[in-house]
């Protein structure tokens, strides 16, 4: 009778384990109680499964204070996300299998895995010019996405790449990797490079259909197109110029490869307008300036 006894506790133990998702983020689960999705109305670091299993919108625009999204892989339904002006640093999405709109922009992201959302439809990682924090992806890959049409990525300083050759390049493309202020020094200022990645590299690049019908906002940027983005890509990468230290207080200095000389440096902040500039050399000192994010 002891035994069977214990077996029945162990078995209801684990059925209400198994009934709820982990929220440790204090400032998630505060959202989701205002919401009104989160049913008991505490924060106890968790959520009832079947409250959020039924949710397809998430709305968490500018909840700052929220800094981690575990447990968002429990909100299986979800076909829209929107994350932006938050302080997250990491996204795990890969169990959000019906997404179809995601907003990340303005976070700490370097990294997003989409290969798992081939339903992806609007993908919006733009970053506010005079808030931070500033999402800083090198790369977009949207290779397994063929349903995508959507992409904003604009004021993304660290963009090199889009990955978008995925068998679907359709007619509908929306491409936003544009820097928005107008007081950039003249509009023919390259303020940095992108490599499209497309399924037909010639096509592209004689504009021809269905890339003749894409939009494509590149204001202050330089974009080409390619089946491989290696081509025609800025060969400094491979002598990149190290900035340290950073953040700075005091002094910034330039760490220089050899062959590579700077002629002028020229301080920027976010909104675009020139702030500073240097003669050349190998330290600046910064100790006079108001803290900010600087370009």
């Amino acid at each position: 009778m002891k035994k069977r006894l214990l077996l029945l506790c162990l078995a209801i133990s684990y059925s209400a384990i198994s009934q709820v998702t982990i929220i440790p983020d204090v400032a998630f689960e505060g959202a989701l109680i205002n919401f009104g999705i989160d049913s008991d109305g505490e924060i106890n670091g968790q959520v009832l499964t079947s409250d959020i299993e039924g949710v397809t919108e998430l709305d968490l625009y500018s909840y700052y204070n929220i800094e981690s999204l575990s447990g968002i892989q429990g909100f299986v339904n979800l076909e829209s996300l929107i994350v932006h002006h938050t302080e997250i640093t990491d996204l795990d999405i890969s169990q959000n299998l019906q997404l179809k709109i995601l907003n990340c922009g303005s976070t700490w992201l370097t990294e997003l895995d989409l290969s798992h959302n081939i339903l992806l439809e609007e993908l919006y990682l733009g970053n506010e010019f005079d808030v931070a924090p500033l999402i800083e992806l090198e790369e977009i890959d949207l290779s397994n996405n063929p349903n995508i049409h959507i992409i904003q990525a604009y004021n993304n300083y660290a963009l090199n790449v889009i990955n978008l050759k995925n068998g679907n390049n359709a007619n509908t493309m929306i491409i936003n990797v544009s820097f928005e202020s107008p007081e950039l020094p003249s509009p023919d200022y390259v303020f940095n490079t992108v490599c499209v990645k497309v399924d037909d590299e010639e096509a592209a690049q004689n504009n021809e259909y269905p890339y003749s019908e894409w939009n494509v906002d590149d204001f202050y940027v330089e974009v080409s197109f390619s089946e491989n983005c290696t081509l025609g890509m800025p060969q400094l990468k491979e002598q990149t110029v190290t900035i340290y230290p950073n953040p700075a207080n005091d002094r910034v200095y330039f760490n220089v490869p050899d062959g590579l000389t700077i002629d002028a440096v020229q301080l920027f902040d976010v909104m675009g307008r020139q702030v500073k500039e240097f003669a050349a050399a190998d330290v600046v000192s910064v100790s006079g300036l108001e803290a900010g994010t600087y370009l």
